[in-house]
């Protein structure tokens, strides 16, 4: 069970880490699914809080098959997942 120590805000840009849980998100932001933004996803080809392959899946068919890119793998789980 977790418990809140110090409650507050959630405010923009700010984290959370929640060991052991797999989030039903995607990694993928409204922003990024707007075409300016997925050509901007495309020039940098990172994606950040992978958590399954699906998730990368999801990221190939925004941007297509003209660029590279790299998962940023953050979490036992995620390894576990992604079988790396």
């Amino acid at each position: 069970m977790a418990c809140v120590v110090i409650g507050g805000v959630i405010r923009d840009h700010k984290g959370a880490s929640l060991p052991g849980a797999l989030l039903k998100i995607s990694p993928l932001t409204k922003k990024d699914r707007v075409l300016r933004s997925a050509s901007s996803l495309a020039s940098t080809g990172l994606l950040s809080f992978v958590q399954k392959p699906s998730d990368l899946v999801e990221a190939r068919a925004l941007i297509g098959e003209a660029a590279g890119g790299v998962a940023k793998i953050e979490t036992p789980m995620a390894l576990d997942r992604i079988g790396i």
